[in-house]
């Protein structure tokens, strides 16, 4: 990071394009460090007066808002009956609460989401949940889904005009999109490769307390 960086031009318009370049490689490997240092040591300025593009200073603004360490807020979204779920219903009663971004119509969410079924079976008992944000246009087919598809995990739907809050406290750059958190609410890790999962659970929730 510090080499690319050292080579920009010095112009703003270079500036901004050598960072979203490197935020979006380092959101697709998930690399906690260098998006850690990437944001410590060469965050763009996000005035309004910035040409910084408004979903990149919405994913800045997300990243910022779920570093690990940090406490979620206490979001309310709808489950399947309608009734809102608040997250802290689901997180304090579990060591580790996976927040599991998808979609129905997305071709990689139904790809792993056999893989998160099994996963969930083997470690629930020992203090993992998942609570699935369905990010679907209308709840029509999220509500069809679960009902030919049900699921043993917590299941809400983020309406439309919840849509702006969720982005700019969760960075989503695509689906499905995997954070953790412990029981109080506190980030573990915003940047979970899907195919790592069982390893990452592996590592981490023996650290957490019983």
């Amino acid at each position: 990071i510090d080499g690319i960086m050292a080579r920009r031009a010095g112009s703003e318009a270079v500036d901004i394009f050598v960072f979203k370049y490197l935020l979006v490689k380092l959101m697709d490997e998930k690399m906690e460090a260098g998006m850690h240092h990437l944001l410590t040591w060469y965050l763009p300025d996000c005035s309004d007066e910035s040409p910084l593009p408004d979903n990149t200073r919405t994913m800045i603004k997300a990243l910022q808002n779920c570093e690990p360490g940090k406490a979620i807020p206490d979001l309310q979204m709808p489950g399947p009956d309608g009734a809102n779920i608040s997250l802290s219903s689901v997180y304090t009663k579990n060591k580790m609460t996976l927040l599991f971004f998808w979609r129905t119509n997305c071709s990689h969410c139904k790809e792993f989401k056999p893989v998160l079924t099994d996963i969930y079976e083997r470690y629930h008992a020992q203090g993992l949940e998942v609570l699935a944000f369905s990010l679907d246009k209308t709840d029509s087919g999220w509500l069809e889904t679960l009902r030919q598809e049900p699921t043993k995990w917590v299941n809400v739907y983020v309406p439309n005009d919840r849509r702006l809050e969720l982005n700019q406290q969760f960075p989503i750059p695509s689906t499905p999109t995997l954070i953790s958190i412990d029981d109080k609410g506190r980030v573990l890790s915003r940047l979970i490769l899907r195919d790592q999962l069982e390893s990452y659970l592996k590592e981490n929730m023996p650290k957490l307390g019983n």
